[in-house]
């Protein structure tokens, strides 16, 4: 991937020297083993049929504490154990872990650019990172930029890490497998009577009839309901993919009515159908409850970061706790069952945030 000429800098919050961080003993009494173990569940991934399958997870913070740093490193992390074989019966053997394909949801302003391998090897020198690739919707046209200083870069991308799709099927065909696939939904999207007799079927007869229904204009976000439900219909049971969807909120909104409420009523009944097939969710937010209730009742493993406010209901996790954290710090919890610690750092020589241009999606 050719990538714009700009100097080998480091954001000006990398060069500020590190503060000494107090620790509380609440926070040093948290598992760190647990905290590993729990981030290997999470981004190591088996057969949902002879084992556990896809995953369903959650980052959660306030802005600037780290969701988007863990997300990007997890995207590199993310593997899975062909066959049979459960997990943990493989852990230490390496030769036994793939890496796994992962979607990521595309933003006006994101980090993706981080996942560019000659990025990746400047900030972590002697890893073999996986390859990238962009896609974006047929009639759309994006332009994407970084700022460094005050001079603005254009993002250049060679024609082989481009493609256009223009239906779910046809990006499922361009997915790069074992790779990180960034992914713009469509910017005009119309909800049809086929998609939506499709995805809830086992509702029509006690909620609506859709067969004469005209093509809707719907928001952009709305196009994950039928990439996922094409994905997991189409692909084949030895694939595994991770879906990364950060703002999570603007496609499982808290307070959504009509037909999204619907859909993600449809997505929440199919969370075990996803997993056996091999497919995981993580999802990120800001506080989770700018989310469905019913999305964040059937997630299974919680992130939880500085500035989150865990739910009792889902979460074993006290406030209090989360509130003794430093940043850098964060509680993985497997939903009301147990929790433990890890440290994160900043990504080394991060390049600065990638701008897409041209979004216009409502």
């Amino acid at each position: 991937m050719t990538t714009a000429t700009q100097e080998n800098t480091s954001p000006r919050s990398e060069q500020v020297r590190r503060r000494d961080i107090r620790v509380s003993k609440s926070l040093l009494a948290v598992s760190p083993d647990i905290g590993k173990a729990l981030t290997y569940e999470m981004t190591t991934h088996d057969d949902g049929v002879a084992a556990t399958g896809g995953v369903f997870g959650m980052f959660l913070g306030a802005m600037g504490k780290g969701k988007s740093t863990l997300m990007v490193q997890y995207a590199q992390l993310a593997n899975h154990v062909p066959g049979l074989a459960g997990k943990w019966d493989v852990v230490n053997l390496r030769n036994q872990h793939v890496p796994e394909t992962v979607i990521w949801r595309g933003l006006e302003y994101d980090h993706w650019n981080c996942l560019i391998p000659e990025y990746w090897i400047q900030s972590f020198p002697g890893t073999h990172p996986k390859p990238i690739r962009l896609h974006m919707h047929y009639r759309d046209r994006l332009d994407f930029y970084i700022q460094a200083g005050k001079k603005k870069y254009r993002l250049m991308l060679s024609g082989e890490d481009i493609r256009f799709y223009n239906s779910p099927e046809q990006l499922y065909e361009n997915l790069l497998q074992g790779g990180i696939n960034v992914v713009y939904e469509p910017q005009e999207y119309y909800l049809s009577e086929k998609t939506l007799t499709r995805l809830l079927a086992s509702q029509l007869a006690k909620k609506s009839d859709y067969s004469k229904m005209e093509d809707v204009r719907a928001p952009s976000a709305m196009w994950w309901y039928e990439f996922i439900e094409t994905l997991s219909r189409i692909k084949a049971r030895h694939e595994f993919y991770t879906l990364h969807l950060d703002e999570a909120d603007d496609i499982f909104p808290f307070g959504a009515q009509g037909n999204h409420w619907h859909m993600i009523g449809w997505l929440t009944r199919s969370i075990i159908h996803l997993r056996k097939n091999n497919v995981s969710l993580l999802l990120a937010t800001q506080d989770i409850n700018l989310l469905d209730h019913r999305i964040y009742d059937r997630v299974n493993y919680f992130m939880w970061l500085p500035g989150s406010r865990p739910k009792t209901r889902v979460s074993m996790v006290h406030q209090n706790l989360i509130r003794t954290l430093p940043r850098g710090w964060g509680i993985v919890e497997e939903a009301n069952s147990r929790f433990g610690r890890i440290r994160f750092q900043r990504i080394p020589r991060q390049p600065p945030v990638v701008q897409a241009v041209g979004l216009s999606g409502i």
